[in-house]
């Protein structure tokens, strides 16, 4: 599919919504989000296409050549998937089964977890039966990763946080790691998300700096690295923030070095329509991406917040 592989279902009907109106706003209504959203997406497009698709203009949204061009040949298209995917969006309440889906042990969450009780409570009929990884002889209908890229064959769903963390007991034995090749004079603890690599990259600002991390203990999953942490073992590298941040806020877990950030990881989702239609599990693993999504950002922003807090504080 070249450039438009992997573009998310909403960003094209924003783009569709965007220039049939020509401006930010009335989508953004329609959709209930933010007109700095669809900016955003939009964007986001446009890198992905490697074309600019709007002038930006005080009064609004000029579509330019290239924009109209994309519009004329994916129309047809996008307006059949729209309403296909409206009806199922009926429809889907009246489907009785049960759908197979596995989680990974980083996205084990509550909010994962009320995410699909949601999707439950909303499609009448509808049974998610959640399960590990591996589990089963055939693959789940819908089979999340958490993975640096996204495999093939997969969708994007939502983007995973990442943070170092190390017990307020650790660093004040060892001390605190003032930046990222600091990390390298203390003691690591790896976890299945942080041993694909040896060499890590973070930032501050426009600063971006790879270290090179060297050996340590792997513990098998993230919550057994944050365990360690905890128990003062060490500092563990790149576990999920939205399973440390309780800890963080009770101050159990501090993020180290404190005003750098690591690349979050991709979260995916592959379809294996053995047992329902592929329509259905489409529906679903695109109310999941959204509500995910949201959940990412949120999260995101959230430890943005934590570092920009700790960079003042050493004002």
């Amino acid at each position: 599919m070249g450039a438009a592989e992997h573009i998310e279902l909403e960003t094209w009907e924003l783009f569709m919504a965007v220039m049939e109106s020509g401006s930010y706003l009335q989508p953004a209504r329609a959709m209930n989000v933010d007109p700095s959203t669809v900016s955003r997406r939009l964007r986001k497009l446009e890198d992905r296409l490697r074309m600019q698709l709007f002038y930006r203009e005080s009064t609004g949204l000029r579509p330019t050549a290239a924009g109209r061009r994309v519009m004329n040949q994916m129309h047809d298209v996008l307006t059949d998937i729209l309403a296909v995917r409206d009806g199922l969006a009926k429809s889907v309440s009246g489907v009785r089964g049960r759908i197979r889906v596995s989680i990974p042990e980083p996205i084990q969450t509550d909010a994962v977890w009320e995410v699909m009780s949601q999707l439950e409570f909303e499609n009448t009929g509808l049974r998610l039966d959640l399960e590990p990884p591996g589990s089963g002889d055939d693959p789940a209908g819908l089979a999340f990763q958490v993975s640096p890229m996204i495999p093939t064959g997969s969708r994007p769903v939502s983007l995973l946080p990442l943070v170092c963390v190390a017990s307020p007991g650790y660093l004040a034995e060892h001390g605190t790691p003032e930046s990222p090749e600091a990390l390298t004079e203390h003691t690591l603890i790896f976890s299945e998300l942080s041993s694909y690599s040896r060499r890590f990259t973070f930032s501050r600002g426009a600063e971006t700096i790879s270290v090179p991390l060297g050996t340590g203990p792997v513990r098998r999953t993230p919550r057994q690295a944050i365990c360690g942490a905890q128990a003062g073992a060490g500092i563990a590298i790149g576990v999920p923030y939205c399973i440390t941040k309780d800890l963080i806020r009770e101050g159990k877990l501090i993020p180290v070095p404190s005003d750098w950030l690591m690349p979050p990881l991709q979260v995916s989702v592959t379809v294996h329509a053995l047992q329902h239609s592929k329509y259905l599990l489409f529906y679903l693993a695109e109310e999941i991406r959204k509500r995910f999504e949201a959940i990412s950002s949120e999260e995101q922003k959230a430890l943005e917040k934590l570092v920009e807090k700790v960079k003042h504080g050493k004002k």
